[in-house]
């Protein structure tokens, strides 16, 4: 959340405004339950969204460690 944090203060463009909550609960089956969120500008546009991926997801692509992903639409906010 610290890196969609940062790129959300530094690109402050005019046409994009993330209002004070841009985290919003998903339940997506690929990241673990309540560990996840869509990223939404303030009028309710969906930019990006992030995660803790699921144990099963790692292990069938044989990553033996956890991780976080994390996408954002960047064109969306220049």
């Amino acid at each position: 959340m610290g890196l969609v944090d940062s790129i959300v203060k530094v690109v402050r463009a005019p046409h994009v405004n993330f209002g004070e909550n841009y985290y919003v609960p998903t339940d997506e089956p690929e990241f673990f339950p309540k560990r996840q969120c869509k990223i939404v500008t303030s009028d309710g546009k969906q930019v990006g969204y992030l995660g803790i991926v699921h144990a099963e997801v790692l292990r069938k692509f044989g990553i033996p460690d956890p991780c976080t992903f994390v996408e954002m639409d960047l064109e969306a906010l220049l």
